[in-house]
């Protein structure tokens, strides 16, 4: 089933939040919110819920019957409000969070999405270039006689090359494709691709940075609500993105049921970002863990935005450049030998 996306739950939390807040009882808003709701995902889970909540069952479980659909953290939150009868404050403070999240996220989408573009529509170029229109011109050049630059030979035969083995080349290209999405969905598939996210130049400090500011913000609102640390870091751990933060939070987790310090079993378990390990041992240290944790999310979100302007800033240029030093060095292989000609008459 279709997992619900950051701006669908942080809408879903408002609405909810809006109607228990105004004394709505809490079947009589799930009836309401689900026959506004658009996206059919979110709308069989609501009715789910309804069925549940009429029949004396609490929230949080009427959603478990739908867990595929929601993150860990909004249902334990949803269970930790309902235990402590702060169920409405539990929305409010999702609302905003999973505010925040997508705006992120749409934000790394669209940052993303131009360099992708351009270089996409470059290739096809390249691609109709090498396949269609340097074979006109090889007959052309064949019928001019005369010996051809070395550039001009090599475009030729790499044209030749593609235009043969074309079904065999896209044959490849699309099993290789299949074999590697399938791989990316294993465990270790998973692990690897993570590994690589946050080994990346550039983009690496975007994908380590956005996991702190997700961890930072996640752990925060469930210290803020109530959440021993433990039981915060085991549903951090459990709601991450990525596997090698898992592994880390998880390590962190059994450290600090041992009697470890929150920073020196963030420190231990390799959580290493000297800036994050500084504010959580400040928070430790004065009581105020909540509050440290929330500066440091929106620290690393500030971060983040940061870097993807100076990402984007340098990718822009630097792919069109490429790009226009590979097409017009086909046009100028083509062309060199024509030239020739054009000057020996």
């Amino acid at each position: 089933m279709k997992k619900a996306s950051p701006k669908e739950l942080s809408l879903l939390c408002s609405q909810l939040h809006l109607m228990v807040s105004a004394g709505i009882t809490l079947s009589e808003s799930l009836r309401l919110t689900a026959e506004m709701t658009e996206a059919p995902h979110i709308r069989k889970a609501l009715w789910d819920a309804y069925a549940e909540i009429s029949k004396g069952e609490q929230l949080h479980r009427g959603f478990l019957k739908n867990e595929a659909v929601f993150p860990a953290f909004y249902i334990h939150m949803l269970r930790f409000g309902e235990e402590t009868g702060s169920l409405e404050a539990a929305l409010e403070k999702m609302e905003v969070y999973f505010d925040k999240q997508g705006r992120l996220r749409d934000k790394i989408m669209s940052s993303l999405t131009y360099p992708a573009v351009v270089f996409l529509v470059s290739m096809m170029v390249m691609a109709a270039l090498l396949t269609y229109i340097v074979p006109g011109f090889a007959d052309t050049l064949e019928e001019l006689g005369g010996e051809l630059p070395t550039a001009t030979r090599m475009l030729l035969s790499l044209s030749a090359f593609l235009r043969k083995n074309l079904l065999a080349l896209s044959c490849t290209i699309a099993a290789a494709a299949v074999f590697l999405g399938r791989y990316l969905k294993t465990e270790k598939g998973k692990e690897r691709l993570d590994m690589v996210k946050l080994r990346m130049p550039v983009l690496g400090a975007v994908f380590n940075h956005s996991e702190l500011s997700g961890f930072c913000r996640n752990m925060g609102i469930m210290i803020g609500s109530g959440f021993n640390v433990i039981r915060a870091l085991e549903v951090c751990a459990e709601i991450s993105g990525n596997s090698l933060f898992r592994r880390r939070i998880l390590a962190s987790a059994a450290l600090v049921k041992n009697g470890g310090e929150v920073c020196s079993s963030f420190s231990a378990s390799g959580i290493d970002d000297i800036l994050f390990l500084s504010l959580v041992k400040t928070g430790e240290d004065t009581g105020a863990l909540e509050g440290m944790l929330e500066k440091a999310a929106e620290h690393y979100e500030r971060e983040v935005e940061n870097l993807l302007d100076r990402a984007l800033r340098l990718l822009e240029p630097a792919v069109i450049v490429v790009m226009a030093v590979v097409i017009g060095g086909i046009i100028i292989s083509v062309m060199l030998p024509v030239m020739s000609i054009m000057d020996s008459i």
